[in-house]
């Protein structure tokens, strides 16, 4: 059969905006008045559509027309971890693999304007990770913790820290609520991209999905996608995470100095300072061998009597503010406030739905006005006057190179 229409169609990206929105072929060919198989063969690459069929899918699917010209990119996304994956639903898995692949290509587009930090994760030599025990996860727990600087100490901001050793986060509004965090090293850009959803969930509940995730990255490079589809092996995998997740957020030697009575009343008091739930504790104290089988259960009675089970039920979880992430905003932020025509172009170069990249960026994605500049325009004199200051308020702090339009981002 011919291919007919346009000859720069490609093919893939029908797929990718189809499945972001949620559409199956029936309903997207439902909502374009085209037959189902239409809209199979144009995905199939079957016969190219007409520039008439492109703009009705572009209107349907909510992306400019520009992006079903875009070359497919050079790495598709495959394997991702994801917490619950047992519990998610495929269909808002394949929607956040859209977003993640879309933000993937657009970091690599910022990147050609901006300078990112560095990925400066350490390398962990660890047996197999199903070789892994429980003292050996503490260990690389606090490896970690040692690397980026924490010590024994709580960890202020999870978000921040990643972002710090190079590790784009992801905040995105999910409606379900079952997709808690995902993980996923990209080859193309050498760094991995970490996401959590922030749909009702608490600030204790982020923070221990993004060491979660991170306990992924750190000790399972060699879990395969045959590994995570094997309920045993899943299930070995998540729990091995969940382990690491809370020594990480609460090392070893400070909780077994912290904690003395054991009680609900004590682990709401900590969980104020070292930004972990009560729940979390709960298990944690039984995995430290504090509390007996039947304290544990006692403990978990206890806790669901008050209503700690359900979605921001424990103390504080509807009040405390959620972490902010800040590398790829800070990015968009300073490009836009140096020139507003190296922020058209880089418009041009993003060639992806509109709000998907706002989710994504957490950034309306116009021109500020003049007076509501970011960060201020800095020559080269003034960057080297910069060059030795410490930036330690906890924020991710932006250089402009005006000569060269680039922007250095660090600590």
């Amino acid at each position: 059969m011919p291919k007919l229409g346009n000859p720069r169609f490609q093919a893939a990206r029908m797929t990718q905006a189809r499945e972001f929105i949620g559409f199956t072929k029936r309903e997207l060919a439902r909502q374009c008045g085209l037959s189902e198989q239409s809209v199979s063969n144009y995905e199939r690459d079957v016969g190219k559509p007409t520039d008439p069929v492109i703009a009705n899918l572009a209107g349907r699917l909510n992306v400019p027309v520009s992006f079903f010209f875009n070359p497919i990119w050079k790495e598709q996304v495959g394997q991702v971890f994801w917490r619950a994956m047992r519990s998610d639903t495929l269909q808002s898995q394949k929607k956040t693999t859209q977003l993640l692949q879309w933000v993937i290509e657009a970091f690599d587009v910022l990147e050609g304007f901006v300078e990112f930090p560095d990925y400066r994760l350490p390398t962990v030599q660890t047996p197999e990770w199903y070789n892994l025990d429980e003292e050996t996860i503490e260990e690389i727990a606090e490896n970690a913790r040692s690397h980026l600087g924490f010590g024994i100490h709580p960890i202020e901001d999870v978000t921040l820290a990643l972002e710090n050793i190079g590790i784009p986060v992801l905040a995105l509004e999910i409606e379900n609520p079952k997709q808690a965090g995902f993980a996923y090293f990209s080859r193309s850009l050498e760094r991995p991209i970490i996401g959590v959803n922030t749909y009702r969930q608490s600030l204790a509940r982020q923070r221990f999905s993004l060491a979660h995730e991170l306990g992924h990255l750190l000790m399972h490079r060699g879990v395969t996608e045959a590994d995570l589809k094997t309920s045993h092996k899943n299930k070995l995998i998540e729990n091995q995470a969940h382990r690491f997740a809370a020594a990480f957020l609460f090392p070893r030697a400070s909780f077994l100095r912290e904690v003395h009575s054991c009680s609900l009343h004590e682990f709401a008091a900590l969980k104020r300072e070292w930004g972990i739930s009560i729940t979390a504790q709960i298990i944690r104290a039984k995995d430290l061998g504090l509390v007996s089988d039947e304290q544990s259960q006692s403990l978990w009675k206890q806790a669901a009597k008050k209503g700690y089970m359900s979605s921001l039920g424990e103390p504080w979880d509807d009040i405390l503010p959620l972490e902010r992430t800040r590398m790829l905003r800070r990015a968009v932020e300073a490009i836009c406030a140096a020139d507003s025509h190296l922020f058209d172009d880089l418009l041009r170069e993003l060639p992806f739905p509109l709000h998907a990249m706002e989710e994504a960026f957490h950034h309306p994605l116009r021109a500020l006005p003049a007076n509501e500049s970011v960060v201020k325009l800095r020559t080269i004199s003034e960057r080297d006057k910069m060059a030795s200051k410490s930036v330690t308020a906890g924020e991710i702090d932006a250089e402009i190179y005006e000569h060269h339009n680039i922007v250095k981002l660090g600590r």
